[in-house]
C-alpha cells in the first residue's frame, strides 16, 4: 500500500506541509524577506556570494526555481532560519 511522505517547512511560526521540497515556496520566503528588509541586490549578492543580476531575477519573480545550495546561501545572508522538517510517514 502506498504512503505519502510529508515534509514541513517552518518559517515565522508558520508550518507549510508539502509532499516534496518546493523551491517555489522557498522562493516566496526569500522574496518576502528581500522586500521586508529592503536590502539591495548588490548587498545581498555580496553576502550570498552570487551575482546582483541573479538577485534581481529573484526579486522580480523571473527566477522560477532555486537549488537548495542557493536557497541556503540566500536565507543565511538574509538572516532567516528555515527548518525543513523531518520526513514523516502518513497512513
Amino acid at each position: 500500500m502506498g504512503s505519502k511522505s510529508t515534509y514541513s517547512i517552518f518559517y515565522e511560526r508558520e508550518v507549510v506541509n508539502t509532499t516534496m521540497y518546493s523551491s517555489e515556496k522557498i522562493l516566496r520566503i526569500i522574496q518576502k524577506e528581500i522586500k521586508k528588509q529592503g536590502i539591495s541586490d548588490k548587498e545581498l549578492a555580496s553576502k550570498a556570494k552570487c551575482t546582483a543580476r541573479y538577485i534581481n531575477y529573484l526579486r522580480k519573480g523571473e527566477q522560477k526555481d532555486i537549488g537548495i545550495d542557493y536557497a541556503d546561501r540566500m536565507l543565511k545572508a538574509l538572516g532567516v532560519s528555515v527548518v525543513l522538517g523531518q520526513e514523516r510517514e502518513e497512513p
